[in-house]
């Protein structure tokens, strides 16, 4: 059986906590129903406590998982019991199990025991067929786009981080890193158990083959006297041991090498590599390696010994590296752990070439950096130069920088003969064999040329041949450069008419076909004849060219370049530098079409050779013998259908500056790289090898550019555009909504549609074609609007357009939607629409524009300006587009109440009661701030009780009175109120906030005084407190005593603290708090040396009685003329003259709101803040008042709302859009959207 599928999944346990993770290939059924035929339960006598894993093991069954030898071990537990009848009962992680031969069956009768054996054999075939069909699929070969990709993963930016933040280096100068981890090592079940039953395995497997068991335990040997493995008595978690096995291959230094599995699962279905980060991708392009391996004289070659067990694991991290290891079974099983980084974990090549590389960033030498960061394929170095003696002291200090951190190269190789007695070359570990590989590729340094693997099979028994034979064969051919094209191509066509037969793996091939394979085969006897040169140009070169043949056929496409070099002696030279071919796709493609994937393919490999090699070319030029590829080559991409205009698009982008010319297909050699040439004649083909004789001439003038034919094939249809210029466009004006506008003109063309098709009518939902259809329709029509006299000029293919400012970077077209799209330069890119790389363009201004920017930002769900705009321009390209998207996102009503933007006014001119001299607290405004906790006793039994600080504050001269209240209630208040008044005297006016505890003490101060006026007559004068409030939910107008709440906290918190103090504690301590505001200055101290006190509230406050009448001005009356009652009322007033000089000047700058930001005026529809609500519940409502100050200046507002009229300042009203009229039945719901 043969799975072409595969999955994973969990299996647990019916009885305890087990589970594992198992990978299984798919297959549509493992075997027979299990067992035959029902059997006699009872006479198993099975024990009453034994917990089966299947309880219904006797009734026939399909069987759902077949678990394999590598998991079945981990699943056996101690315990085993058999049974009278013959089974026996083991016990598992899963429950006991039942198994063995089953005699005496009662269920049955038969004279004759047999015994019925299911051999099962599986195999899992994983995608194979489908990447070899990549070879010829078309889209494959095409789309794609050559170059590196140096974008980083989040997982790639987390490896880095880890490996800087983390690596250290040792004294010698040795790395020390940490395994990237993405995530706990707590996640790893055991590991013990399954790493000894394959310990088991391959020791008795060794103990078949001796001399393999001796080389295995010498590489063992060999690591733990280098100290790269350590035995150890014991492990704590976490742990994990690795499987190992060994690996047998052709080298000069290493036969074997035993490799490790990281990827062996843990009782818990985790393996160490499945917890790592493998990280970027750090591997330079091998291509790129050997283009540049062939472009200097003198070449030197070498690797690092051991590269990746020169770095160091750090301690704490080496027990998730354990082995098992005995050099005999009389030996107890010994654990060792691996100290370095280890080939097996999915974390080692990007460990150790990352510690390559950061040697490479701390050397100061840019040459040597260079060469490490771009010359090294994973261990191999490989590296040239036109100078000896600047190669090998090149080399040398590599060998430098390598050797700081403990990375020794060996195997040097040159392609000349190295002075023994140089110093630096004395030191070298130089490989003396003359025959060997560099990156795969077979190179004789003693003469410089390159070969290719000569120990092929080509014993081939033609009656014995299969698909899998073919492409084992055939994969042993290796030639990155393409040099044996023409050969290899010949192999991917006959394994592309394998697949035209849909023959299995293992059958046999055809006649016709086997003999055809064993030809190419046969022809591989001739490959050791086949030398290249390894150098591509001439001794000191002078001047530079580069060319590159392109050709296509049924069965294949590809280009070869050549480099032509001038030496200073003007000996020109031509070599063949590389190749690439394509089969062509099973499915029937033109030959233009053809032609001009091969003129792709050419211009990818210019774009490759470019990139790799550091040659500068004087010409390029390349050549085809496609004339009509020539032609769409010299066509605008415009004018090309799709297919071709994409890869003429790219294919003149990629060899800009280049010269395209003509060859006949005789002198073409990228004509064999299509058809395909026998080995033997490719030895001698020196069309092939040096290309055609007229570039070594230099003779180019006579293969200029030939007469392109005038039918081109592949050109758009030419288009027929009539304009019809009328007075009456289409009127945007009368919708207001963008779906419903092209809704109505869907429909219209649906009806012009079945009214000219009398028996296709269209019915039903429209479809998404029609509303396409009718977008495209409306943005032609704004475009004639906005844009008519480009319109016209874009449609006749005028070749005198004058674009304005804001259209002339745009390349703009006429497309086959009769639209004008912009061109861009954006069109080579695959991963795009074609609505992305060209979109419509479009005015700002028209209406059609507006109403597909609020459709956009409704259906983006109030999307912000930006956002808004980047979705728009995946279709359509408006003009002035930010502006619009603002404006559309200012004028959204919801999105307007989410904002919720107040309006500021300049700030107010002070009131003339701050101004005016009198009295302190004659003009008093008050406040409650709190609240505190007090104890209401001391002593034990005492309980915690809430109390609250009135505070009074005087206009004029800011001093504090601060009273300790109980409750906040009216009638509290009014005893607070009078312990003020005696105590500070009975002021005129009171401002306060809203709060209901003021607002009812107006009301029973008025109260009283009507119910009590005859009485009080004598004793009040007539006198009476007037109080006045503050807007409501305006606490800015009650700045100054909301500066004395913040004052009196501030010291509160520092002096009380955390404490409990009782009424009377708390209350000293508040007069205190009292006496330090009223002694802070109101301004700067003063610079006169004489004036030693600066002015405080507390100068206002001493030595007046609380009944004291108003007394006449007498600050500028003669001292020495006065009575002493009178000097001491003009040292009083004195206090006043200097407050009126130094602290009113000081109230004289705005310190905010210096400017009206945003008017109301009646009307207006706004939202009404509150504090406590999201902006969506905040009320709707409309300006019905705005109070003007006595500087002109509106800052209240009354406003009527669905509940009735209140009073707001503007701080607390936010505006909406002008333009926006909701109905009355709008404003009672509280507005919608």
């Amino acid at each position: 059986m043969c799975s072409e599928q595969s999955c994973d999944l969990v299996i647990r346990s019916r009885f305890n906590d087990f589970s594992r993770r198992l990978n299984c290939s798919v297959l549509p059924k493992i075997t027979f129903c299990l067992p035959n035929s029902r059997l006699d339960f009872n006479s198993f006598q099975i024990p009453q406590n034994v917990k089966l894993a299947d309880p219904d093991y006797y009734v026939p069954s399909e069987i759902d998982i077949l678990i394999g030898a590598d998991v079945f071990w981990d699943l056996l537990q101690v315990g085993l019991i058999r049974l009278p009848t013959g089974p026996y009962l083991q016990n598992t992680r899963l429950g006991w199990v039942i198994s063995g031969t089953v005699l005496g069956n009662k269920a049955y009768s038969t004279n004759n025991q047999t015994s019925n054996n299911n051999i099962i054999y599986c195999s899992l075939s994983t995608s194979l067929e489908g990447q070899l069909k990549r070879f010829w699929e078309l889209e494959e070969v095409d789309s794609g786009k050559s170059g590196n990709n140096n974008t980083y993963t989040e997982d790639d930016r987390l490896c880095e981080d880890l490996f800087t933040s983390t690596t250290i280096r040792d004294s010698e100068g040795r790395f020390a890193v940490r395994i990237p981890l993405r995530e706990s090592t707590d996640s790893l079940g055991d590991s013990y158990e399954s790493a000894k039953n394959r310990f088991l395995s391959l020791e008795r497997k060794l103990d078949r083959a001796p001399e393999l068991k001796s080389m295995y335990s010498d590489f063992l040997k060999e690591y733990l006297a280098l100290g790269h493995m350590t035995r150890i008595d014991r492990y704590l978690p976490p742990y994990y041991f690795l499987p190992h096995h060994c690996v047998q291959r052709e080298s000069t230094t290493t036969k074997l090498r035993v490799v490790f599995d990281a990827g062996a699962q843990t009782s818990s279905g985790k393996s160490l590599n499945d917890l790592q980060l493998i990280g970027p991708p750090l591997l330079n392009d091998l291509v790129g390696i050997l283009l540049r391996f062939r472009q200097y004289t003198f070449v030197a070659c070498a690797d690092v010994e051991k590269m990746f067990r020169q770095v160091l694991v750090q301690a704490e991290q080496r027990q998730l590296q354990l082995i098992l290891w005995r050099d005999s079974k009389q030996e107890p099983l010994g654990i060792y752990q691996l100290n370095t980084v280890t080939y097996g974990t999915a974390s080692a090549p990007y460990l150790a070439m990352r510690c390559l590389r950061q040697l490479a960033f701390e050397c100061d030498d840019e040459l040597v950096s260079s060469n490490i960061l771009n010359s090294f394929y994973c261990d191999d170095l490989i590296f040239s130069h036109d100078n000896k003696q600047e190669l090998l002291t090149l080399c040398e200090n590599i060998n430098k920088t390598l050797l700081s951190g403990c990375f020794p190269l060996r195997k040097w190789s040159f392609n000349f003969d190295v002075s023994p007695s140089d110093s630096f070359t004395k030191s070298l570990s130089l490989d003396k064999n003359a025959q060997c590989k560099t990156l795969g590729l077979g190179w004789c340094n003693s003469s410089d040329e390159l070969h290719f693997k000569t120990n092929l099979n080509i014993d081939v028994d033609v009656s014995q041949l299969t698909k899998r034979k073919i492409l084992s064969f055939i994969s042993q051919i290796y030639d990155p450069l393409g040099l044996l094209t023409p050969v290899i191509i010949t192999t991917k066509i006959l394994i592309q008419k394998l697949w035209l037969y849909k023959i299995g793996w293992d059958d046999p091939v055809s006649s016709d076909l086997a003999c055809l394979f064993s030809k190419i085969v046969s022809s591989f006897q001739y490959l050791p004849q086949i030398r290249v040169p390894r150098h591509v140009t001439t001794k000191h070169v002078q001047y530079l060219q580069l060319h590159i043949f392109t050709d296509a056929s049924q069965d294949a496409y590809g280009a070869c370049a050549y480099i032509r070099s001038v030496s200073t002696s003007n000996e020109p030279v031509v070599k063949l530098l590389c190749a690439k071919s394509k089969v062509a796709p099973l499915k029937p493609v033109s030959i233009p079409r053809l032609e001009l994937c091969g003129a792709l393919v050419g211009a990818r490999l210019y774009k490759k050779i470019i990139e790799s090699i550091n040659l500068t070319f004087n010409n390029t030029y390349f050549w085809t013998d496609s004339t009509i590829v020539l032609g769409w080559l010299r066509t605008h991409p415009i004018a090309l259908k799709t297919f071709v205009q994409n890869r003429v698009v790219e294919i003149n982008d990629l060899t800009s500056g280049c010269t395209w010319s003509h060859v006949s297909g005789v002198l073409n050699p990228a004509d064999m790289l299509t058809r395909g040439v026998n080995l033997p004649e490719l030895v001698h083909k020196d069309l092939w090898w040096n290309g055609p004789g007229f570039i070594l001439d230099g003779n180019l003038e006579k293969y200029n550019l030939p007469d392109i034919p005038s039918d081109l094939p592949e050109l758009k249809p030419d288009k027929v555009v009539g304009l019809h210029a009328s007075c009456n466009s289409f009127p945007f004006d009368k919708f207001s909504s963008f779906v419903r506008m092209t809704r109505c003109v869907a429909y219209m063309l649906r009806f012009i549609h079945n009214t000219r098709h009398k028996t296709n009518h269209i019915q039903g939902a429209l479809s998404v074609e029609e509303l396409r259809r009718s977008t495209i329709l409306l943005a032609r029509l704004s475009q004639i609007d906005s844009f008519p006299d480009e319109y016209k000029s874009l449609s006749i293919k005028s070749s005198n357009i004058k674009y304005s400012r804001n259209m002339s970077g745009l390349n703009l077209f006429f497309c086959d939607d009769l639209v004008i799209r912009v061109g861009g330069r954006l069109g080579n890119s695959d991963e795009f629409t074609y609505d992305k790389k060209h979109p419509i363009l479009i005015c700002s201004k028209h209406k059609f524009t507006s109403l597909l920017f609020e459709f956009k930002h409704k259906y983006l769900l109030h999307a912000g300006p930006q956002s808004l705009l980047a979705t728009i321009r995946e279709e359509w390209w408006p003009l002035g587009g930010r502006n619009l998207a603002r404006s559309t996102v200012q004028r959204c009503l919801r999105c307007v109440r989410m904002k919720g933007k107040t309006l500021s006014p300049i700030m107010g001119n002070l009131p003339s009661s701050r101004l005016k001299p009198g009295f302190p607290f004659l003009i008093t405004g008050t406040d409650y701030c709190g609240p505190v906790h007090i104890l209401n006793r001391q002593g034990k039994g005492s309980r915690l009780i809430k109390c609250y600080i009135c505070i009074f504050v005087c206009f004029a001269t800011r001093a504090l009175h601060l009273e300790l209240v109980t409750t906040l209630t009216t009638n509290g208040y009014l005893l607070c109120l009078k312990r003020f008044i005696s105590r500070r005297g009975k002021p005129a006016v009171i401002y306060s906030d809203n709060g209901k505890n003021y607002v009812g003490a107006a009301k029973d101060l008025g109260d009283f005084l009507a119910n009590n006026s005859a009485t009080l007559m004598d004793s009040m004068a007539g006198d009476e407190i007037s109080f006045k409030f503050i807007p409501p939910y305006s606490p800015h107008f009650g700045g100054l005593w909301e500066a004395g709440v913040r004052s009196c906290k501030y010291h509160l918190r520092r002096v009380v603290g955390n404490s409990n103090l009782t009424f009377e504690e708390f209350y000293t301590v508040l007069v205190q708090v009292e006496a330090v505001l009223n002694s802070r200055p109101l301004t700067p101290l003063s610079s006169d040396p004489n004036d030693l006190l600066a002015l405080t509230p507390a100068h206002f406050l001493i030595g007046r009685p609380l009944t004291t009448p108003i007394c006449e001005d007498i600050t500028d009356a003669a001292t020495y003329r006065l009575p002493r009652y009178d000097r001491i009322e003009q040292m009083r007033q004195h206090f006043w003259q200097r407050w009126s000089k130094e602290f009113v000047s000081e109230l004289q700058t705005r310190t905010k709101w210096q400017k009206n930001k945003g008017d109301l005026n009646e009307n207006t529809l706004v939202l009404i803040k509150e504090e406590n609500q999201p902006p969506l519940k905040w009320r709707l409502g409309r300006v019905l008042a705005v109070h003007t100050g006595k500087d002109g200046v509106s800052r209240v507002a009354k406003i009527r709302t669905a509940s009735g009229e209140i009073l707001r300042s503007f701080s607390k009203i936010c505006p909406l859009p002008v333009d926006i009229t909701p109905t009355e039945n709008q404003v009672s719901r509280g507005g919608a959207c």
